[in-house]
């Protein structure tokens, strides 16, 4: 598997623009990029894809494409709209129509001042359809039960998440 991190994103959408327009100073203004940045990028996607991609034309006008780059066509357009869509993406939520149940971990003290609260306004902000459950925060599984979906929100202190995972929410 080839490693993304590495690769800056970017570059694909040159890499479209450049199939597309075979001619580097037109994808540039496609990109509102210069030219010499887009022939850079060009540079570093022969590297990444180790192919020469685009061939400068025998007429001296244009690119031709190499049989990788006109492989990678459809398969680049339909990656780039998938990822369109993950970036257009918006969950919707109406808590007047919409059913759920959230389930909340807290300790007894916890339960008592906020649920207590909670529950009272609920109707007021929420239809039927969305519902409330306490359970008490079990120390030794409550990480997993956050990444698993199992509880929804953990009302606590720093010392109920473990160090190693504490980290990672800090530094993400």
């Amino acid at each position: 598997m080839v490693d993304l991190r590495g690769i800056d994103l970017n570059l694909l959408l040159s890499l479209d623009a450049l199939l597309a327009e075979r001619n580097v100073t037109r994808a540039a203004a496609c990109l509102h990029l210069t030219q010499p940045a887009v022939s850079t990028q060009l540079a570093r996607l022969r590297k990444i894809f180790d192919d020469p991609l685009l061939i400068p034309a025998e007429t001296g006008r244009g690119m031709v494409p190499s049989a990788r780059a006109l492989a990678l066509v459809e398969p680049l357009r339909a990656a780039l709209k998938n990822l369109e869509a993950v970036v257009r993406y918006r969950p919707s939520f109406d808590p007047h129509t919409d059913s759920r149940r959230f389930v909340i971990a807290a300790n007894d003290q916890a339960t008592a001042v906020l649920g207590l609260r909670l529950m009272e306004r609920l109707p007021q902000v929420a239809g039927a359809g969305v519902r409330v459950a306490f359970v008490m925060a079990d120390l030794e599984r409550i990480a997993g039960q956050l990444e698993r979906g199992d509880i929804d929100l953990l009302i606590g202190s720093e010392r109920m998440v473990p160090p190693a995972r504490l980290a990672c929410a800090r530094s993400g």
